[in-house]
This record gives structure tokens, C-alpha cells and sequence, in this order.
């Protein structure tokens, strides 16, 4: 302890001192790293590429609507109409995707799926036709082999 009056330094154990400013530089350090991990994570950018396209997916073939309206995260609904492709940027890796579209008996029907992105992948297509088909191919990265 310090005798804020004299000046003098209290009789303290100079290796306590050192270990526990040690202890706090290493803590300090752990807690930025966290930090810059957590903030990278939620602010990587990603996009989006929602698709009414006719798509074959393990043999099995998706037909395309004739309108879907398409929104990412409560964002603004999008219409596709058929071959319709759009591009959506978006930021995270946990999102909520909600297709609107005409069911066969003419009702609207609303379908809302929660996906996550990989951080390694920027470009994503989404097959509104596989997702309403219930396929677990309806979220494929975009590369050479996804033109």
C-alpha cells in the first residue's frame, strides 16, 4: 500500500506484484482477442443469391413458380418471377429467410427457415424451389461449379 502523504511505497512482494500484472496483461489480451473474433464473426458480409429456377438436386427435379416474393431477415420482400435470380447482401451468419408464394389451392402460403453461413464462403445461392420442396440442397455455396 502507498502512503499517498509521505510518498513512500508500501513494503509489497515484488513477484505478487508482477504476477498479477501479469495475470491482467493476459486477460486483457484474451478479452481483445474475443472481441475481435466476435465482431468479425457478426460483421462478415455475405451474398446472396435467392433463385426461382427449375434445379435438379440428387436426381430429383425442382420446377420454378411463377411468382415468389422472397425476404432476408425482415428485410424488404423481393419478387421473383420465373428464371428470376437477385442478389441480397447481408451481414452475420444466422439469418431468417421467409418465401411467400400461391399454394395449388390459390391461398397464400408462407414459409420461414433460419440457416447459418460458413465464414469461409461469400457468395451463397438459395433455391426457393428446393426450399419449398423441403430439400437440404436449397443453400449452395456459388463458385464455378454453381453458375
Amino acid at each position: 500500500m502507498k502512503n499517498w502523504f509521505s510518498g513512500e511505497k508500501a513494503m509489497t512482494d515484488p513477484e505478487s506484484v508482477s504476477a498479477r500484472r501479469r495475470r491482467i496483461r493476459v486477460a486483457f489480451v484474451i478479452f481483445i482477442v474475443l472481441l475481435a473474433s466476435a465482431l468479425f464473426c457478426g460483421g462478415r458480409a455475405h451474398t446472396l443469391l435467392p433463385d426461382n429456377k427449375t434445379i435438379e438436386i440428387n436426381g430429383k427435379t425442382y420446377r420454378e413458380l411463377s411468382v415468389v416474393e422472397v425476404s432476408i431477415d425482415s428485410g424488404k420482400e423481393k419478387e421473383l418471377l420465373k428464371k428470376d435470380r437477385i442478389m441480397l447482401e447481408v451481414a452475420g451468419q444466422l439469418h431468417t429467410i421467409t418465401v411467400t408464394f400461391p399454394g395449388p389451392d390459390g391461398k397464400e402460403k408462407i414459409i420461414k427457415k433460419r440457416f447459418r453461413l460458413k465464414l469461409g464462403e461469400v457468395m451463397y445461392l438459395l433455391s426457393i424451389p428446393a426450399l419449398i420442396g423441403d430439400d437440404e440442397g436449397w443453400l449452395m455455396p456459388y463458385g464455378k461449379e454453381n453458375p
